[in-house]
């Protein structure tokens, strides 16, 4: 429950409370003051009405909080569900280039929202930028790992996609195995997908959690 969610809750109970106060006040405390109630269809109801309001009150946030938070979806661009890395010319290495589009699958815009993506450091990866045709620097993550980040603010409307602007160069040994490329988002409403981030205090990310896609190596088919 949130701060807010609590002051509200905190304001309704006491309200009930100072109302069952009076009620014993002026008719005693018992059987009696229910039965008062009971009889009493105006004060049934607000007893009722009141009692609704203090539930709502720490449910509802919590309810129009996950109505708002990201439905983010990574399509690889092209018919595959999955990047695949095909033998080059020179039969020396399994290679590809990759784009992506991003769709908000969620109720409300994404603006100013930062994207991660993590690639395993033995596909060699290079992600390029399409606006400014820069690479893009990396950063080392769980020895295994190249970690790219950057902003974007270019809004992302509901039920919209929109075309990431990068692209992502692989290659490999033609006989290296399958791995994963992993996608997760920080946004205004939180992060996404939520379980990407550890529930510890260090606040680890898990990149089993992310948005996980296929990298398969077809040269060695």
């Amino acid at each position: 429950m949130t701060k807010r969610g609590v002051i509200h809750l905190s304001v309704l109970v006491i309200i009930l409370v100072a109302l069952l106060v009076i009620g014993w006040l002026t008719f005693g405390f018992g059987w009696d003051m229910l039965d008062l109630i009971s009889d009493n269809p105006f004060l049934s109801t607000l007893f009722a009405g009141l009692t609704l309001l203090a539930i709502s009150s720490g449910l509802l946030p919590p309810f129009l909080r996950s109505l708002k938070r990201p439905n983010i979806e990574v399509v690889v661009s092209g018919d595959s569900e999955a990047l695949q890395l095909t033998r080059s010319e020179g039969g020396r290495r399994a290679e590809g280039t990759f784009q992506f589009t991003l769709v908000n699958h969620g109720r409300d815009t994404l603006s100013d929202y930062y994207w991660n993506l993590i690639v395993p450091k033995r596909l060699n990866p290079k992600l390029f930028s399409l606006k400014e045709d820069e690479e893009k620097d990396a950063a080392s993550f769980q020895e295994d790992f190249l970690l790219f980040q950057g902003l974007e603010t270019e809004p992302l409307y509901p039920r919209r996609a929109y075309s990431f602007p990068y692209q992502l160069k692989m290659h490999a040994n033609p006989e290296e195995s399958d791995s994963i490329i992993v996608f997760f988002f920080s946004t205004e409403f939180g992060m996404y997908p939520p379980e990407v981030m550890s529930s510890d205090r260090t606040g680890a990310v898990r990149p089993e959690k992310g948005l996980i896609i296929p990298v398969r190596n077809v040269a060695k088919e």
